[in-house]
């Protein structure tokens, strides 16, 4: 019965050295992306919006899929998106040089072009389950676009961020948490 509810404490010393290894494994991979590719402000920002939108249009494409009937692992749009997202951000971001700001301004762009187009697909066809999905995805890509053009920074404003963001590579520490039972080493940035 719920009564004789057990107290594991081997999975709950567990959780914190897993929780440290997986986050210290992907800031030693965010690390190496730095060091391989542009890492300015300006440039993570936008690779960071990049995966959390292509992890949305994802979700979208899944979601529009699963109305229709066809969706088999629930979680692959998410997956995909973000991950095309990043990549798509990653590789982008040296030939665009986006700033924190310009990154913000996409961002309310896409929030904008989503609430619209789910608005306007929800009201323009209801015979059809898709035209909320496909309205906010054409939203999505509308309101980002948007987005850049209007943060967009001036040539003066590009050259002041480009000497103010110069980045000579990750600057990586360790650093050790004492835990219950002994303690977890780490690297941050």
């Amino acid at each position: 019965g719920a009564g004789n509810m057990s107290f594991d404490r081997d999975v709950v010393n567990a959780a914190p050295h897993t929780l440290f290894l997986t986050t210290t494994a992907g800031m030693a991979i965010g690390a190496g992306l730095a060091a391989a590719t542009d890492a300015r402000p300006g440039s993570i920002s936008f690779t960071f919006s990049a995966g959390f939108w292509g992890a949305y249009a994802g979700a979208m494409i899944e979601s529009w899929a699963r109305a229709e009937g066809r969706s088999r692992f629930p979680a692959a749009g998410i997956l995909v998106g973000e991950g095309l997202g990043v990549a798509t951000g990653i590789l982008l971001s040296k030939f665009i040089e986006p700033t924190a700001a310009q990154a913000r301004w996409m961002d309310l762009g896409a929030v904008s072009g989503v609430s619209l187009g789910v608005l306007l697909g929800g009201l323009a066809v209801r015979d059809t389950e898709a035209a909320p999905f496909i309205g906010s995805l054409v939203g999505l890509a509308g309101g980002m676009a948007l987005g850049y053009v209007l943060g967009r920074p001036t040539e003066e404003e590009r050259r002041m961020n480009r000497a103010r963001d110069g980045v000579e590579g990750p600057r990586i520490s360790a650093f050790v948490m004492p835990v219950e039972g002994g303690a977890v080493a780490g690297l941050s940035l």
